[in-house]
């Protein structure tokens, strides 16, 4: 059985600080340097490497800013990026990122600017008056 792949995405100009070689498409698995390691376990793999993905501010803004924002808050400029899907293909589409979300027991989803939540069994039992 093949352990889980979750990979590590940084803004480009961070990327030196955490891996060896920036590639925005997630298609190469680079060494995490040695003294990061402890800093990002979530995206080391056990043999210590990480499928950096690069995120420049030209080609995706709007993850750029939130993993901008992320290392402001946190000082660590990495966010854990996986695959989302649960035993099918990886989602392509708003309407199959709902579908999965339904489906599963995931807490939230963000579909472009837009956070759908799951509520509280007791909160929908009692008739949330915000409805």
């Amino acid at each position: 059985m093949q352990p889980e792949r979750r990979s590590p995405s940084v803004v480009s100009w961070r990327t030196a600080s955490v891996s060896a070689a920036p590639d925005p498409f997630m298609q190469q698995v680079y060494p995490v340097r040695e003294e990061k390691r402890d800093e990002i376990p979530a995206v080391t793999h056990v043999d210590g490497t990480g499928r950096l993905q690069a995120v420049g501010k030209d080609r995706n803004p709007a993850y750029h800013r939130l993993i901008s924002a992320f290392a402001e808050k946190t000082g660590t400029p990495v966010v854990l990026n996986t695959s989302f899907n649960e035993n099918e293909p990886i989602v392509e589409s708003p309407e199959q990122a709902l579908d999965c979300f339904f489906r599963t027991a995931m807490d939230a989803v963000v579909v472009e600017n837009t956070l759908v939540q799951r509520q509280p069994v007791e909160a929908a039992a009692a008739g949330d008056p915000s409805d």
